[in-house]
C-alpha cells in the first residue's frame, strides 16, 4: 500500500477544518507530532 516508503514512517493527508485544505501530515510511527499553525 506504501511503495517506496518506510514501515516506520508514514505520510497522512489530513483536511484542515481552519484552513478548509487538505495538509500533509508526517505521522511516524511511536511519536505523533502535530504542528499548531
Amino acid at each position: 500500500m506504501f511503495p517506496s516508503t518506510n514501515p516506520n514512517e508514514l505520510r497522512v493527508t489530513v483536511y484542515d477544518p481552519l484552513r478548509g485544505v487538505p495538509v500533509e501530515l508526517e505521522a511516524i510511527k511511536g511519536k505523533h507530532k502535530l504542528s499548531h499553525g
